[in-house]
């Protein structure tokens, strides 16, 4: 199947899911590998219960997720041009500066997106689907920091909503499959043993990477609708 070509929101939704079904257990160790510790350190946060390390540490847990999005934008990508998905070549490609730069990317995407959630829940959202290219673009573009704010921006301009309606339609879909669980857990009795805890891991390490693989979907339709851009293109990129 071709997953370099213009998408509306079925497409999209379909594509993802064959990436997803087909190559599970890969997408799914990339995210884990740096997710599960990240996870680990914000619970034992937590219990501490000091507000500044909760805060700072969710911060972290999140740019934590979106390092590992670059990984899985490299599994991604080496899916789309024909070659087999590799859990070590998805991570050796985050080496170097790319991988500090990455990760402060990250971080400042995290903390433009918290803050705009605190200050209003609107600009919250305007900095999620501005900035939301952000990993990728410094992945696969290799761009500086500035130039992988302004690109992601200026990359999703006049499609910015579409894009968001896109990505509500996975939300819905994952909240419906948390209810689920959580209806599933609590009538088995597992809710005595720390339930909300496994339930959280469960759902962030094997649902959340989906909305990753939906993020890089919408990235090459942003860059064929604009760019033309094409499986060649998107070769020249990975050899960077």
């Amino acid at each position: 199947m071709n997953y370099l070509q213009e998408h509306n929101a079925g497409s999209i939704i379909r594509c993802t899911s064959q990436i997803y079904k087909r190559n599970f257990l890969k997408i799914v160790i990339i995210y884990a590998l740096p997710a599960i510790p990240a996870h680990l350190i914000f619970f034992k946060v937590m219990e501490g219960g000091n507000t500044f390390w909760i805060i700072s540490s969710y911060l972290a847990l999140i740019a934590v997720g979106l390092f590992a999005m670059g990984s899985i934008t490299v599994a991604v990508s080496d899916i789309c041009v024909g070659n087999p998905a590799a859990v070590i070549r998805s991570y050796k490609r985050l080496s170097g500066s790319l991988a500090g730069r990455l990760f402060v990317a990250n971080l400042l995407q995290s903390l433009l997106i918290g803050i705009g959630s605190i200050l209003l829940i609107v600009p919250g959202i305007l900095m999620f689907i501005w900035y939301m290219f952000v990993p990728i673009i410094i992945v696969l573009e290799n761009s500086s920091l500035k130039e992988a704010f302004r690109r992601s921006k200026a990359l999703g301009k006049g499609f910015y909503w579409r894009n968001l309606g896109i990505l509500m339609i996975f939300y819905g879909v994952l909240i419906a499959f948390f209810m689920v669980v959580s209806i599933v857990v609590t009538l088995t009795g597992f809710a005595s043993i720390q339930a909300p805890v496994a339930l959280t891991f469960f759902v962030t390490i094997i649902i959340l990477p989906i909305l990753f693989v939906t993020i890089i979907l919408i990235y090459y339709d942003m860059r064929v609708r604009k760019e033309g851009y094409d499986s060649y293109r998107l070769s020249e990129d990975l050899r960077r």
